[in-house]
């Protein structure tokens, strides 16, 4: 068997396989629910228009602001955060 023959019979219906899942997961993304989208930190810094981690900790800190902490990461909704701006 050679090279084009290995490619055609083996490796091209997993590239197929793969593109088809690469092209689920992009549906998938473009369709989820901003209600379940999390931003980390700096994404939720940079939407409220604020430099400082202090100032996001103290809305954190005061209840304004929801957070989680997932995988030892801070997270904060996207809806959450839209829902703070809205209000202030």
């Amino acid at each position: 068997m050679n090279i084009t023959e290995l490619f055609d019979t083996v490796l091209q219906p997993i590239t197929d396989r793969l593109t088809g899942i690469e092209k689920l997961l992009n549906d998938l993304t473009e369709n989820h629910s901003s209600a379940n989208r999390y931003l980390t930190k700096e994404e939720t810094k940079k939407l409220l228009n604020i430099g400082s981690d202090v100032t996001l900790w103290k809305y954190t800190r005061d209840g304004q602001l929801p957070m989680k902490k997932i995988g030892g990461k801070c997270l904060f909704k996207l809806e959450d955060v839209q829902n703070f701006v809205n209000s202030h």
